[in-house]
């Protein structure tokens, strides 16, 4: 399913998605959006051993930021639990991987920046395991 918004003004929000969702945005300088994975809501995560979150600047410069703590991710929060992928690069992706200290059946939240005007596709890659 692709689905898209359009910003026009800064969103404290974040919209409830699935991973089999994708999405395209076009934002202005400086704006933020914010999605959320939940487990339960659709799908359950507990056999989940990776998750890739895969973010391409089709327009500009869009950066990704992801969070099992803070519900609207900010690029330069000096949390421990915010992971973050800041380049000039046209493709950014970040991979969380289930380990024995770390488990991928917890909420996951995404933000995007955009560092210039800019269009993005977001989308979700994972594994499974039993």
């Amino acid at each position: 399913m692709l689905t898209s918004f359009q910003v026009t003004t800064y969103l404290a929000a974040s919209q409830a998605v699935s991973l089999d969702d994708s999405f395209r945005n076009v934002m202005l300088m400086g704006q933020y959006f914010y999605y959320q994975l939940l487990p339960g809501n659709s799908e359950s995560f507990e056999y989940l051993s990776t998750l890739t979150v895969k973010l391409e600047s089709i327009v500009g410069d869009a950066d990704l930021v992801v969070s099992t703590s803070l519900k609207l991710p900010r690029l330069n929060d000096p949390s421990n639990m915010v992971f973050t992928s800041r380049q000039t690069d046209r493709f950014e992706a970040i991979t969380l991987v289930r380990s024995e200290n770390f488990t991928l059946n917890r909420p996951i939240y995404i933000g995007v920046y955009a560092s210039s005007m800019t269009a993005y596709a977001l989308k979700f890659e994972r594994t499974y395991t039993l």
